[in-house]
């Protein structure tokens, strides 16, 4: 008899997926911004989105801070939120609070700003 897998015998069966979420999330394929508050900003894809929270792809980080602030690009809508699981390079967001980019005058999103700016342009002129 071979020894069983992952603590497991071969014939058991895996406990059922159990949803945690009370809203469903949408799956999308948009461009992010991410931004500690304290000047570092990385490129992200989005990759689920509700009202609630996201699921983003960040290639380049080995890990993210407890809170970040991310910028939906296409929607111009910065949102400050909480880390609530890693498995790099995905994790798992839940929203805190939003705001509209074009109008905040929070200091700690103006990194996020000029991005937004510069990606307006670049969709205009191309």
């Amino acid at each position: 008899m071979s020894a069983p897998l992952y603590g497991r015998r071969s014939t058991d069966n895996p406990p059922p997926y159990v949803e945690k979420r009370t809203i469903r999330r949408s799956r999308v394929f948009f461009a992010g911004r991410l931004t500690n508050g304290h000047g570092l900003v990385m490129d992200c894809t989005i990759r689920d989105l509700s009202d609630t929270g996201a699921r983003v792809h960040v290639p380049s980080a080995i890990g993210l801070p407890d809170e970040v602030a991310l910028l939906v690009l296409r929607e111009g809508v910065v949102r400050l939120s909480r880390r609530i699981w890693s498995r790099a390079p995905l994790f798992g967001l839940e929203f805190l609070d939003s705001e509209d980019i074009n109008a905040t005058t929070k200091p700690q999103y103006m990194g996020l700003r000029s991005h937004w700016l510069d990606w307006v342009r670049a969709q205009s002129a191309g």
